[in-house]
């Protein structure tokens, strides 16, 4: 049998047994033992025994069921843990080389997850790889296998409802289309399959967006797709997804003017617009305040050249289109897109109101933002604009030209203020 011994460094000992000699420690140290006073506390040591296994001191015996983690702190001289399971429960098996309950520190051990029948392997907590890894056995683990079903679900719906079934052309086919009585399709596919699925045009309804699980598996969820085919939606787990369809909804825009003036916070505060008038077959004027059952934006195409401020009003029909800042932003053609979407409203026990007719219609709208002091719409203001307003007010026939055409404030009259405006902007001043 091997004997334990204890070796004691002077560096280890109080300062004031380090400043006695090496005789009188040696007596003081024996004397202590010998009164049961002192004791020593060796490493664990590890035996090899006969059938039971190795036996680590501190730990618990072959037979324990010790915790992963009780072995206390990372010491090279002990031997670790590895505990192994998989998730969900019952879906597969982990198959450790070599299979034992304790490991040598720094020992290798390689893990197979094996799934079951219907499953395939995910992912290890706990460890990385594939379904085959190795880890080294530097501390005690907790190695957890996760396993996936190999069938998924595509759950496909339309929105109006009952569509689904003649609405959808799946690539590739699945594998299999479940027996359903709620209006949806039920698709199985194997995971991890790539589908093209094409939403087509049912009893004059027409697709305008997809909602619901994006096609790929990430941090950025697009809010709506609007490819139709969707080609490469990854089933990678159970999705949903539902097509819009709208009927279309016949939409009209008009605006009062063509054209309209930059402005100055000051000089015009604002004053310079247009009025954009908005028509679907169903008026919104014969609804109360509080119901409005279309949702309509305006908002500048980016392909427009020049720059507006598009305000709403109260009435959701009816927008004003302000010129921008002068001697700031661009000038040009502006390209205006109206969209008008129905939505439900809340159930009238009466005719006060005309239910929306259901769908989504967009038109488009141009007008063009002018220079301050551009009269003539040749694009800067010059010498000819000047003649031209210093004619209108001397009282001179204009033909093709309007009291809008000279007024440079805005405030609805020619006065001599406008000409002065007129003249800052031909000499390239600022207007406040």
């Amino acid at each position: 049998m091997k004997s334990t011994h204890c070796r004691c460094r002077r560096t280890d000992l109080p300062g004031w047994l380090r400043s006695m000699s090496g005789a009188a420690l040696m007596v003081l140290l024996v004397s202590l033992v010998a009164a049961g006073v002192l004791g020593f506390s060796a490493a664990p040591v590890v035996a090899q025994g006969g059938d039971s296994g190795p036996t680590v001191a501190g730990a618990p015996g072959p037979n324990g069921e010790a915790d992963a983690d009780d072995l206390g702190p990372v010491n090279p001289r002990r031997l670790h843990r590895l505990v192994v399971s998989v998730s969900p429960p019952d879906t597969g098996r982990v198959i450790k080389i070599p299979d034992k309950k304790w490991y040598r520190h720094g020992e290798v051990v390689i893990l197979k997850a094996v799934p079951a029948k219907g499953y395939l392997f995910d992912r290890w907590t706990g460890a990385q790889g594939g379904p085959v890894t190795r880890i080294v056995m530097d501390r005690n683990r907790r190695v957890v296998a996760h396993f996936v079903t190999v069938e998924v679900e595509l759950l496909l719906d339309t929105r109006p409802w009952g569509l689904a079934l003649e609405a959808f052309t799946l690539s590739p086919k699945p594998i299999r289309i479940l027996p359903t009585d709620d209006g949806r399709l039920h698709a199985i596919y194997r995971r991890g399959t790539f589908v093209t699925i094409l939403a087509r045009d049912v009893d004059g309804h027409e697709f305008v967006r997809w909602q619901g699980d994006p096609p790929m598996d990430g941090p950025i969820v697009p809010e709506w797709i609007f490819d139709n085919p969707l080609r490469g939606y990854k089933m990678s787990r159970n999705k949903r997804l539902t097509a819009v369809y709208s009927r279309p909804l016949p939409v009209h825009a008009r605006l009062d003017w063509d054209w309209v003036y930059q402005n100055t916070r000051v000089a015009t505060g604002w004053q310079h617009k247009c009025v954009l008038k908005i028509a679907v077959p169903q008026p919104a004027d014969s609804l109360t305040n509080e119901v409005r059952p279309y949702e309509v934006s305006v908002t500048a195409h980016p392909a427009s050249q020049g720059e507006v401020r598009i305000e709403p009003t109260r009435n959701p029909f009816v927008w004003y289109i302000r010129g921008g800042k002068y001697d700031e932003q661009r000038t040009g053609n502006v390209i205006l897109v109206v969209r008008v979407k129905s939505r439900p409203v809340p159930a009238l026990d009466s005719t006060s109101a005309v239910l929306p007719m259901p769908g989504e219609g967009a038109t488009l709208a141009v007008l063009k933002v002018r220079p301050l002091g551009d009269i003539d719409g040749n694009g800067e203001a010059n010498d000819i604009d000047m003649m031209l307003m210093k004619m209108h007010l001397a009282g001179k026939e204009t033909p093709g030209y309007s009291v809008r055409h000279f007024d440079q404030t805005g405030d609805g009259r020619v006065s001599r203020y406008d000409v002065w405006m007129l003249t800052q902007a031909i000499e390239g001043l600022p207007i406040p």
